[in-house]
């Protein structure tokens, strides 16, 4: 499943408290790895709630990451996790 599909499917989950009002967030996405076939893990600071970002920022590890499998490796997601919220950037640790 993609990024959008999974977050279409099952929304955001965060394994945070959600403030009132965030810019920022940082997202964990676990995925299959497809030189090990095991499941992986990678994390994106990105705008709040920014699918599109998000997406955008694993396609591009993927293709940088897995060469000509990169396309069996994005949509091969099985985990979308908000795991901090942050007003600005910076506070992102």
């Amino acid at each position: 499943m993609t990024i959008k599909g999974y977050i279409k499917e099952k929304g955001w989950c965060t394994e945070c408290d959600v403030p009132g009002t965030c810019r920022w967030m940082s997202a964990q996405i676990t995925f299959q790895n497809p030189e090990t076939a095991d499941y992986d893990e990678t994390e994106f600071d990105i705008k709040a709630y920014d699918k599109n970002e998000l997406s955008e920022l694993f396609e591009t590890l993927c293709k940088e990451t897995f060469g000509e499998e990169w396309k069996k490796t994005y949509s091969s997601v099985t985990a979308v996790v908000i795991v901090q919220f942050a007003d600005t950037y910076e506070e992102l640790t």
